[in-house]
């Protein structure tokens, strides 16, 4: 498939996870029956009901499921060690390492500036998706 050595190789598997599936699913599941009779009553096809009922209702499941796979790719350090090879595409853990250097003896400085840059992005979406993962955790304790 020509997938590895590209940056592919690590967004598929990551946005066809089972997991992030299993957490919609499971949300659309508790989704009221009674929206859909009422729009398919009034004439809405399947489709127009799944985009203006269903993706609207769900968008807090979604959002934090993306935010969690994001904060997950941007951590993980396994993946991009066996399907990166160049260091010109090499994620910013693995950068990390790079810069520490074989037996750990890098410069302290760069590495500690390394960490601050790669906790910065991951605190932005935190501080703009709170209000999605509080949503999504008050919804999930509910019952129809």
């Amino acid at each position: 498939m020509g997938l590895v050595g590209t940056h592919m190789s690590l967004i598929l598997p990551a946005v066809i996870s089972p997991l992030n599936i299993f957490f919609v699913r499971q949300y659309m599941l508790t989704i009221p029956d009674s929206y859909e009779e009422a729009a398919y009553i009034d004439g809405a096809g399947r489709f127009r009901i799944y985009l203006c009922i269903f993706l609207p209702m769900s968008k807090s499941v979604i959002i934090m499921t993306s935010l969690l796979t994001f904060l997950a790719s941007w951590n993980d350090f396994l993946n991009p060690l066996i399907f990166l090879s160049k260091y010109d595409r090499m994620t910013l853990p693995l950068g990390l390492k790079v810069l520490s250097g074989a037996m750990g003896t890098g410069s302290v400085s760069v590495i500690l500036a390394g960490v601050m840059l790669s906790i910065v992005i991951p605190t932005i979406l935190y501080v703009f998706g709170q209000k999605y993962i509080l949503q999504s955790v008050v919804m999930s304790g509910l019952k129809s």
